[in-house]
């Protein structure tokens, strides 16, 4: 039975390992939004089945509530799931939405040497995306003064997204504000902001996260959707 024990606990996020990472390639998660904030306290970490099933060790981040990460013990979580993480030999984050946004934003904190995002944000905050229609609750109570979307240059950032909703404009922003960042864009013309969910369907998503054994996203894996387009696989 793989190891799993929770190093860190507050009102607003858990750390949970999975696995033995000493030595080994480590997959570094975060949670996602979730619809009834009530479920977040019980629910396992990102990916943390299909993870546990392959027995690839993982860092689980879980927000307790849908904060976009705007939370006072930040440093104190991050810490937490960098030291859990640190006597890895690589480092591969993932997640979808707000668990992406989070991978991007966290990669230099989390020393990310590579990363599988579907769909993140470059923010929620209607000063920096106006035309964002989605997560209203959220975009009007928290405090983003402390946001930075600052991605560690040394990584390689594979972000999936469908370009016909609003997540386009939001990597659009990813890029221009991280101009030396090694981002590998991948379009996919289908399931909208879910598109996580489309990769699911067609059998590609635990493929994607085995090749994680490996030590590396497999480009290969992602463009195999067959929606994928091929142009704008290129590096920022």
């Amino acid at each position: 039975m793989t190891e799993r024990r929770e190093i860190y606990r507050s009102a607003n996020a858990r750390v949970i390992v999975t696995g033995q990472p000493v030595g080994k390639t480590c997959c570094v998660t975060f949670f996602t939004y979730a619809s009834d904030e009530s479920t977040l306290p019980l629910v396992n970490g990102f990916g943390e089945e299909i993870l546990t099933r392959l027995a690839l060790p993982a860092v689980h981040i879980i927000n307790l509530k849908n904060h976009w990460w705007q939370i006072p013990d930040l440093q104190d979580c991050l810490q937490a799931a960098q030291e859990a993480s640190s006597a890895a030999t690589r480092r591969i984050g993932y997640g979808s939405s707000m668990g992406a946004y989070a991978v991007l934003r966290f990669s230099e904190a989390l020393a990310i040497d590579e990363s599988l995002c579907f769909s993140p944000q470059f923010s929620i905050s209607r000063k920096l995306v106006p035309f964002e229609t989605r997560w209203s609750k959220e975009a009007r109570s928290l405090d983003f003064s402390q946001e930075s979307m600052k991605i560690r240059q040394q990584g390689i950032h594979h972000i999936i997204y469908d370009p016909g909703c609003d997540d386009r404009q939001h990597v659009e922003l990813i890029r221009a504000h991280n101009p030396d960042a090694n981002l590998v864009l991948h379009e996919v013309s289908a399931g909208g902001h879910f598109v996580i969910r489309d990769y699911q369907s067609k059998g590609h998503l635990t493929r994607l996260v085995s090749g994680f054994r490996a030590g590396h996203v497999d480009p290969q894996l992602i463009v195999a959707h067959p929606d994928h387009k091929d142009h704008a696989a290129a590096p920022g």
